[in-house]
């Protein structure tokens, strides 16, 4: 009877997991991790063709988050999406709690910047922590994009940037762009 109730009480935790944050990686493959509060990993989603290609074969789901970024970069670096010309990378984490997030932004982007090095690689490593974002989350819905990469096209366009001939950035012209 014990050892059915304590089956049935992992099992319903583990069916009932609330994510705690999502964490997006964002090169040219585009990736979506949901973990805990004890960072485990409860789904890992490709967002892309490319995404798919870096998650082939991956099952990260209950890994720790420092393995599943580990992992995340090492196959990016395997599959050529970030090399010594090809070195950007946008890492956005969504938390309600502010602190929290930024903490786990900084983690993770020093994280990433430790593997890179390893690689002989300089990285450019962009990053941002934000909570909900009605915005950027329809914008990504609609243009089959990250809802990192969708906010971080709304904070260039509300900029006003301008490309090299002086026109203003749109949103249509920046969604299809690698980050590099």
């Amino acid at each position: 009877v014990i050892v059915v109730c304590i089956g049935g009480l992992l099992l319903f935790r583990n069916q009932n997991r609330m994510y705690d944050s999502e964490i997006y990686f964002d090169v040219n493959p585009s990736i979506e991790l949901k973990i805990d509060k004890d960072r485990e990993v409860i789904s890992a989603v490709a967002l892309n063709d490319d995404g798919m290609k870096v998650l082939d074969n991956m099952n990260l789901k209950d890994a720790n988050l420092t393995v599943a970024v580990n992992a995340i970069i090492g196959s990016m670096l395997k599959n050529g999406y970030l090399t010594v010309t090809e070195n950007s990378i946008l890492v956005s984490v969504k938390n309600k709690d502010a602190s929290k997030a930024k903490a786990l932004e900084e983690e993770i982007s020093n994280d990433i910047s430790a593997i890179l090095n390893a690689s002989s690689i300089n990285a450019s490593i962009l990053s941002q922590a934000y909570d909900d974002d009605a915005n950027a989350q329809n914008l990504a819905a609609e243009n089959n994009i990250s809802e990192g990469k969708a906010r971080l096209i709304s904070n260039i366009i509300s900029s006003n940037i301008t490309d090299s001939k002086g026109n203003l950035y749109t949103f249509d012209a920046l969604k299809d762009l690698s980050i590099n």
